[in-house]
């Protein structure tokens, strides 16, 4: 019957819709993530350069002193 059908697509076309937005929720996160951990790495590569300027400059200290 036309009723039915008509209802039963609505649920098929909402039940898309509803997968949809989850797999663009997903995306999202791992886009965050993705961010999250480019921070992090940004983060960790200015520790690493702030570590090497003061062993430079010891050495360089260290060499003025002798």
């Amino acid at each position: 019957d036309v009723h039915t059908a008509k209802k039963t697509k609505f649920i098929v076309e909402s039940d898309e819709e509803e997968e949809e937005e989850k797999e663009e929720m997903v995306v999202e996160e791992e886009e965050e993530m993705v961010v999250e951990e480019e921070k992090e790495e940004v983060v960790v590569d200015e520790e690493k350069e702030v570590e090497e300027e003061k062993e430079v400059e010891e050495e360089e200290e260290k060499e003025e002193e002798e």
